[in-house]
């Protein structure tokens, strides 16, 4: 980088041809080759800081401001002939974790095939497939949603790996558009490697040039604020009020309708909120372990996002992530997208439980129900869109700030409607508006979806019966059918390609149909508690362990069982791939149906004493806002960075903890200050009244 070096010094000098007392923060801030680049650490971030304040009180005089550039680098061999290729190929894998040739970013075209000699072809984004696609002849009421890539999902995918983006931050005059830099260390690069071998290609987005700014609020932006102030005020003056009410003497009976309006008024009440908040009590026709599951299930969503954003952070370490996937004691958090399928059978047993009991009574109201459902999930989701549609981006800065954040921010500009609608898991599911809402447009499918089998449960239980049996059937050959078919991988890993990524996410991992069978079980599952409520059953000593060995085999066998399928050196195998993508996730879902069903029975020993303890329940209240909340905190964290960090299990753990603490905290004023109010209004319009009560 020696002659770019003296680019930048024939750039900061002044009119006398001395140079300026800035440039040294210009050439200090600039990266340079680090070391431990055969670990990984590729990418040189400089100084982000001192770059942009390098030329601040100078900008008149120069006629700048100093700008910092993040360029990428696209290296590959070129065959000399004197065998160096194999040498220099040996030591670019060693850089990348051997993931170079399975990134976008490495290469303009390039076919993924993931070690498979007869895989689906998928080309780099901008390029037409020659290969197989999809057989839509065989079964075509399975593939009728499949798309090709395109070459919207180039960047910004927050669940794609970053092994092989080997970046050189530069800081120089803002008058040096992207493309100038671009052109010049292009010309610099092919002369500096000219008969080395190697070819180095030069890119520098528009985006990864940044200069110092003030924050100019639009439109959508000062909308956002207007309504947090307009809530901070509502909760104000319910607080007052609340506080008011409870100092007079209730020395009169409230009529129901007085009653109503004072729920009205107080539903903003912090008082009365943090106290529903930190209600213990546990009703006696609840599942008491759900509340556990639901929290434990949240931190372990969590852990996967974590991982996700991390492996887009740069280390100085990064063929650590190589190293660990080799350790199978890792595979919990290796396979950890199980997570999902576990709030899918809970969901189902909570609605198919509901519904039941509400049958029973006569009060079940289907579009009743959808609008209460609806009503209960839309707004605090809708205020995090908000969040990420509009303030999110002045709430950081650093050298990959735009690629972890803004952009994220402006797929929610351009796709919040989706959301909210809640088809996003369709349509143009590789720009979500926040990365985990996929799983909120499947459950509201499933919550729609329910009442065509559990109705049928509860007024002709054999008919009912079969039609679960043959609708779990066909939720697990969806997904063997669309892996087989296609010959997609069986799960996701970090060592996949891209490509296989984001065809597994696209079509096997976001769409509802894919993800039926954990939330059937459930429907059966509550079906079978709803009919065992009031009774107690007895099961022989020998059954009921043998049923906890089965569960936790199973559990261990689904998780440990996929260490070779995730492994650098896998060889594809499209009968392997389809048998653990269409039954894992069935599989996971029985044993913890074992796990639910056991407790809520009495047969869970110390397990069902600890699931069942009354701290979980607050903890369980606010899962959903975590479940909201926790993507913003982690991608901020990591999209801050400003050098790269040496990771480790001890590091991962320690940021991990962080997160959860902080996402507690900015969940439970989520929750206190904007769900609650909003679930205590929609039960008041929502509920039937009955004028005998």
């Amino acid at each position: 980088m020696t002659s770019v070096s003296v680019l930048l010094y024939v750039a900061v000098l002044d009119s006398s041809g001395s140079i300026h007392s800035c440039t040294k923060e210009v050439l200090d801030s600039s990266g340079s080759i680090p070391s431990g680049i055969l670990d990984g650490n590729i990418r040189s971030l400089g100084n982000y800081d001192e770059c942009l304040s390098a030329t601040a009180g100078y900008e008149k005089s120069l006629g700048f401001t100093s700008q910092y550039c993040l360029t990428m680098l696209r290296l590959d061999t070129v065959d000399k002939g004197s065998g160096g290729k194999v040498t220099l190929d040996r030591i670019l894998d060693m850089m990348t974790s051997g993931r170079r040739y399975r990134e976008w970013n490495n290469h303009k075209i390039f076919v993924f095939r993931n070690n498979r000699p007869n895989g689906p072809v998928v080309c780099a984004p901008g390029y037409e497939s020659k290969g197989p696609g999809f057989n839509s002849k065989l079964v075509p009421w399975v593939f009728f949603l499949h798309r090709r890539i395109t070459p919207k999902v180039t960047r910004g995918l927050s669940y794609l790996p970053e092994c092989s983006r080997f970046e050189m931050a530069l800081c120089l005059p803002s008058s040096c558009s992207a493309n100038d830099l671009e052109a010049t260390l292009g010309r610099l690069a092919k002369e500096a490697t000219k008969d080395t071998g190697l070819h180095v290609e030069v890119n520098v987005e528009e985006s990864a040039c940044q200069v110092s700014s003030q924050m100019k609020l639009r439109k959508g932006d000062i909308f956002f604020f207007s309504v947090i102030i307009f809530l901070v005020v509502l909760t104000a003056a319910s607080s007052t009020y609340h506080i008011i009410q409870t100092r007079k003497k209730k020395d009169k009976i409230i009529t129901a309708i007085e009653g109503t309006s004072n729920k009205l008024l107080t539903a903003f009440s912090l008082p009365n909120n943090f106290r529903k908040l930190f209600n213990f009590y546990v009703p006696e026709e609840t599942i008491k372990n759900i509340d556990s599951i639901r929290f434990l299930s949240t931190l372990w969503v969590m852990f996967t996002h974590k991982s996700f954003s991390a492996m887009q952070e740069p280390w100085s370490n990064k063929a650590f992530l190589s190293e660990t996937v080799k350790d199978i004691s890792k595979m919990v958090f290796h396979n950890s997208m199980l997570d999902v399928d576990t709030f899918f059978l809970l969901g189902g047993v909570v609605r198919s439980y509901t519904m039941l009991n509400q049958l029973d009574h006569k009060e079940f109201g289907y579009f009743t129900g959808f609008i209460h459902r609806y009503l209960r999930l839309t707004p605090p989701y809708a205020l995090m869109i908000g969040f990420f549609s509009t303030v999110v981006v002045y709430c950081g800065s650093g050298p990959i700030w735009y690629r972890g954040v803004v952009v994220q921010s402006d797929w929610c500009r351009e796709n919040w409607f989706l959301n909210l609608l809640y088809v996003n898991n369709y349509i143009d599911n590789q720009r979500l508006c926040m990365l985990q809402s996929w799983y909120l447009s499947a459950d509201i499918h499933l919550f729609l979806l329910a009442p065509v089998l559990v109705y049928p449960l509860w007024r002709c239980r054999k008919f009912g019966i079969l039609l679960t049996v043959i609708a779990l059937i066909i939720s697990i050959i969806l997904p063997a059918a669309t892996i087989y078919f296609n010959k997609y991988v069986g799960l996701a890993s970090s060592l996949i390609s891209d490509g296989d990524a984001i065809n597994f996410t696209k079509y096997v991992y976001y769409p509802t149909h894919q993800r039926m069978s954990p939330y059937f079980l459930g429907l059966g599952l509550g079906y079978a508690l709803h009919c065992l409520r009031n009774q107690s059953i007895n099961i022989k000593k020998s059954i009921c362990i043998l049923g906890w060995v089965t569960s936790l085999l199973i559990q261990a066998a689904v998780i440990f069982g996929a260490y070779r399928l995730i492994q650098a050196d896998y060889k594809y195998n499209v009968v392997e791939a389809t048998l653990y993508g269409g039954l894992h996730r069935f599989a996971w879902a029985l044993s913890v149906a074992w796990l639910v069903f056991a407790c809520a029975k009495g047969y869970g020993g110390f397990i069902n004493t600890l699931l069942s303890a009354r701290m979980f329940r607050p903890l369980s209240r606010i899962s959903y806002a975590m479940y909201l909340t926790h993507i913003a905190v982690m991608f901020m964290s990591s999209a801050r960075l400003r050098t790269p960090k040496y990771m480790d299990e001890y590091y991962m753990m320690h940021e991990f903890l962080g997160d959860i603490i902080i996402t507690i905290v900015v969940s439970m004023v989520l929750h206190v200050c904007f769900e609650l109010p909003f679930l205590t209004i929609t039960k008041l319009l929502t509920t039937r009244r009955n004028p005998n009560k």
